[in-house]
């Protein structure tokens, strides 16, 4: 059993303790200190090799004996080791940092060939996933394309995490739409490192397109993965004779890690059928992650 306090006068500080002082500070968390740091890009011109930006990042020491967390840095483009040729079917390969007695280094870790290939298990301790390499067939030089760098920055406390928007300004009309239709105007694909709250907002320009007084109730939801059910309560409104408005709606949705597509959808209320156009469709989204 070991013990110890940081910070005391006159008391020397070893790499442990350094590494349990940069652990706490970061409150166990790890990954690049800035989104814009250690990113993982082509060659100027592709290449079997890939580069890393200048950035710092930290990396949980998880090795036998260790504890803690390190802090690693580089100021200037860093080059990958070699990434092998595919044969005839595409692999993803794993870029990561790896501390080894205490010196940082990158790794390419190489997947399996496969016609749906997956990422490889990364094995091993003290290491920083930085970015997945997506290779395809019979391929060398590694393209922009090919890299997704992973997007789950260390940031301390509340920060911000901008999302993805969409903005369309051509018009989505419906023509005498029965009662309790539902039309699907504008939809956002939406990539969640980790369960997270979402801030989101949705805009429609609403305009009846029918004449003489003909009337066109309805309301606005936003929804998740094609789900019947609304993440995001809407606005009801009441249009007649080409009467237009905006409605603007935003709150709270938590969404879960993974791949989802929020879905923004317009509801036929009216008794009887009519016509109605929607534009300036909009969905923003920016991602508040608390430590």
């Amino acid at each position: 059993m070991a013990n110890g306090a940081i910070a005391h006068d006159g008391v020397s500080v070893n790499g442990q303790a350094f590494r349990y002082m940069i652990h706490a500070l970061a409150r166990g968390q790890a990954g690049r200190t800035v989104s814009t740091g250690l990113q993982v890009q082509p060659q100027s011109t592709p290449g079997n090799t890939v580069r890393v930006s200048a950035g710092v990042g930290i990396v949980n020491a998880t090795g036998a004996g260790l504890g803690g967390s390190y802090v690693v840095w580089n100021d200037a483009d860093w080059n990958t080791p070699t990434i092998s040729a595919t044969g005839g079917s595409p692999r993803k390969d794993v870029v990561i940092i790896r501390v080894t007695s205490g010196v940082p280094a990158l790794e390419v870790v190489q997947g399996t060939p496969a016609g749906s290939p997956t990422e490889p298990t990364i094995t091993g301790s003290n290491y920083l996933k930085l970015a997945v390499i997506t290779i395809p067939a019979s391929t060398t030089n590694i393209t922009n394309a090919m890299i997704a760098n992973t997007t789950e920055p260390w940031l301390p406390g509340l920060t911000i995490h901008q999302q993805p928007f969409t903005l369309d300004t051509s018009a989505t009309n419906f023509t005498n739409v029965a009662p309790n239709n539902t039309g699907t105007v504008a939809t956002l694909a939406i990539t969640m490192e980790r369960a997270s709250a979402v801030f989101v907002g949705y805009g429609i320009a609403v305009r009846t397109s029918s004449t003489g007084g003909a009337d066109w109730d309805g309301r606005t939801e936003l929804r998740l993965d094609g789900v019947n059910q609304p993440v995001l309560e809407g606005r009801y409104f009441s249009q007649t004779n080409q009467d237009s408005q905006y409605i603007a709606v935003s709150g709270w949705v938590t969404i879960p890690a993974g791949v989802h597509t929020l879905s923004l959808v317009v509801i036929h209320a009216t008794a009887s059928g009519g016509d109605v156009s929607i534009r300036d469709k909009s969905i923003v989204s920016q991602e508040i992650r608390v430590g």
